[in-house]
């Protein structure tokens, strides 16, 4: 699957460095070392995918069902709501994608 992404990106000229700063271990590390700032509110939401049809876009269902697979939690295509969750959680889960949580469909670019 690493390749695979590595690949797609590089053929659309994406940078790849940051990819490693997406793991479960870099994001526990970066928390212990930036803490939450006792004056700032923390919110978060997260999608739980499109409530019609597939799951997510063509672009994102191969990861959407890897996250899927690994987690078993619903997910946008790319963050499962685990992950998602940060301060005060709204749990009614978004019915998008992770580019539609941006106002995106990767089904209808260019269109």
């Amino acid at each position: 699957m690493a390749r695979a992404v590595r690949r797609t990106l590089g053929l659309l000229d994406i940078p790849t460095q940051g990819l490693a700063n997406l793991t479960t271990s870099w994001t526990t590390r970066f928390n212990r070392t930036y803490v939450d700032h006792p004056d700032v509110r923390y919110l978060s939401a997260a999608g739980g995918g499109r409530s019609e049809g597939r799951a997510t876009s063509r672009v994102l269902y191969g990861s959407w069902k890897w996250v899927h697979q690994i987690t078993g939690e619903a997910n946008d295509g790319l963050i499962p709501v685990s992950s998602a969750r940060w301060g005060r959680f709204d749990p009614d889960l978004w019915p998008t994608d992770h580019a539609g949580l941006v106002g995106h469909d990767l089904d209808r670019c260019g269109q």
